[in-house]
């Protein structure tokens, strides 16, 4: 159950950074922009590094391992089946 938890809070923790592209596009101020792109910054290395604590070294060695371009498909792959690769 954790492994899933930490998987999706990892999985989730990219829609913040959306924010970086969506808050100029919004028309918000700069002050007001600054301080949004802050806290989604914040938010999402947190969200980040939790579900990291949650999911465990193994998931992590299995991301690395497959590499950057593939780590959301092999999130996602260990999110359905509930276990990192061996």
């Amino acid at each position: 159950m954790l492994l899933r938890v930490g998987v999706s809070l990892i999985l989730l923790s990219f829609i913040p950074w959306l924010t970086l592209v969506v808050a100029p596009l919004a028309g918000v101020s700069l002050a007001s922009g600054a301080g949004l792109v802050a806290a989604a910054v914040v938010v999402a290395e947190i969200m980040f590094w939790s579900g990291l604590a949650l999911a465990g070294k193994d998931t992590w060695q299995s991301v690395k391992a497959n590499g950057l371009r593939r780590a959301p498909r092999e999130l996602a792959r260990i999110l359905v089946v509930g276990r990192p690769a061996s």
